[in-house]
């Protein structure tokens, strides 16, 4: 029996040795899954700032259809108030005059919108990466 009692207590502090070891380094795996859960947050940053743009893209191209029915009805208005064809004809060259530079300014306005946000973005997404490579070299030194 007491080639039994020194075997268990063998087992116990090889076991009592193994579990130290495993608890020396969950330090590692905590600060690994920290990182890894920080690494996880880039693609619903990246998503969140394509959507900002899209919405507000969206925003832009609703207030321009705005201006631009209120166009249309004034020409309308316009057609109807004419008292002969040399009206009508100024009333439609200046409303498709109009609309031209207002597409044109849209269209600059949107291609702003797009690529300020995507400048945000990248530079954002930069900085996540950096300091998420950072907070694991600095737990990989220590």
């Amino acid at each position: 029996m007491a080639k039994d009692q020194v075997k268990s207590v063998d087992t116990q502090s090889e076991h009592a040795e193994i579990a130290k070891q495993e608890s020396d380094s969950m330090p590692l795996f905590d600060s690994t899954l920290s990182h890894m859960q920080n690494m996880f947050l880039v693609v619903p940053h990246i998503q969140a700032a394509l959507m900002k743009a899209a919405l507000n893209q969206q925003k832009e191209l609703f207030c321009f259809a705005g201006q631009r029915c209120e166009a249309d009805l004034a020409l309308a208005e316009n057609i109807s108030a004419a008292n002969n064809v040399q009206d009508m004809m100024s009333a439609y060259l200046g409303f498709y005059k109009d609309a031209a530079q207002q597409y044109a300014q849209e269209a600059g306005k949107a291609t702003e919108i797009g690529s300020d946000i995507a400048l945000v973005a990248v530079s954002d997404i930069e900085k996540q990466t950096r300091a998420v490579a950072t907070e694991m070299t600095d737990t990989q030194a220590a």
